[in-house]
């Protein structure tokens, strides 16, 4: 693993170690078919124990899990308040990510506001590859830039192409991914720090399709009735759409 990854990992098995009250989460799906069902959570999980968690395995890893479904930078983060939500059962009232230091606009300034975390209850620690390392840094800069920045600014969701073509292409392995169902159930209004979200794009009354019609002749002698829809049926129609669509629907986060 290149060393900047590891950095990473020990940055945040610190952090932990410094808040006693916090969980460390390790985010990242199996977004690689060289490595079978390896995550990339898992893999954080296991560099952190092949170094004996830097001291801190008694203290940290009891209060470190992984999120082994997020396919992008945005599901990292949303994922991550999911697994925090779910393990401890309420929503984090502080939310601190450890990344590269040219990522901090893209989570602070576009995936922070996304999510309606207030200035406040979000922190980023940006860490710069070590010197010596074979990392290109002005290269990754110049596509943070023009390619994750600039989609992000005009699709804060990545429910678009390309962020919905990349996803696809990551989802390895065969493995269902997670449904609206699977995620808990949406922010409570008032009882918590996380701000609530806003819409992404204009709100639009639905419309309802009606639950009862005339009857429809099919051919002579046979009488056909339309099916009876309710309001639940036409909310899965929509949130069928899209998948992360879906889940910030779910969550309250979306549209």
């Amino acid at each position: 693993m290149p060393a900047s990854f590891v950095s990473h990992i020990r940055a945040g098995v610190e952090a932990a170690a410094a808040d006693p009250r916090s969980l460390l989460v390790f985010s990242g799906g199996q977004t690689r078919a060289t490595a079978g069902p390896r995550s990339e959570a898992l893999s954080y999980w296991m560099v952190a124990e092949h170094f004996g968690w830097w001291g801190g395995a008694e203290a940290v890893r009891p209060r470190s899990v992984v999120e082994d479904y997020a396919r992008d930078s945005f599901e990292n983060l949303m994922f991550s308040i999911c697994r925090f939500k779910e393990v401890v059962g309420c929503y984090p009232s502080r939310v601190t990510v450890i990344g590269y230091g040219f990522k901090e606009h893209r989570f602070v300034d576009l995936h922070r506001p996304a999510l309606r975390i207030a200035l406040d209850d979000f922190a980023y620690v940006g860490l710069t590859p070590p010197s010596g390392s074979k990392f290109n840094l002005a290269k990754a800069v110049q596509g943070e830039l023009e390619n994750a920045v600039a989609l992000f600014e005009k699709d804060p969701y990545g429910e678009c192409d390309p962020w919905k073509y990349s996803r696809l292409t990551r989802s390895d392995n065969l493995r269902p991914f997670v449904t609206p169902l699977r995620l808990p159930r949406p922010l409570a209004r008032g009882k918590t720090r996380l701000p609530q979200p806003v819409r992404a794009r204009r709100s639009v009354r639905p419309k309802l399709p009606r639950t009862r019609g005339p009857p429809r002749v099919v051919r002579p002698g046979t009488v056909q009735r339309r099916p009876s829809l309710g309001p639940l049926d036409w909310v899965r129609g929509q949130c069928a759409r899209s998948e992360t669509g879906a889940m910030a629907s779910r969550l309250g986060l979306g549209t």
